[in-house]
């Protein structure tokens, strides 16, 4: 019998459909590396969209998208495909 998936499953995986770890996206005019989809928050895991980008000086950054603002870098990457 196959169980069905939790909402934190769902959400990870919606996570994963947008952009799996290593797929890039632009956020901003910056291209973003996914480095995850798992955030810990204190004891909790939390799903989150992680990525890597680098800065005007060279830097490496992280940045964290929270599920809910998953609409809207969806909704700016078909922006960008439209141009």
């Amino acid at each position: 019998m196959k169980r069905e998936q939790t909402e934190f499953e769902l959400m990870v995986c919606q996570l994963e459909k947008f952009r799996n770890i290593g797929e890039t996206f632009n956020y901003l005019g910056v291209t973003c590396i996914v480095t995850g989809h798992v955030e810990f928050n204190g004891f909790e895991l939390c799903p989150r969209l992680l990525a890597d980008y680098v800065d005007k000086n060279g830097v490496i950054r992280q940045v964290s998208f929270g599920y809910g603002e998953l609409i809207g870098l969806k909704q700016q990457q078909e922006e960008l495909k439209a141009k």
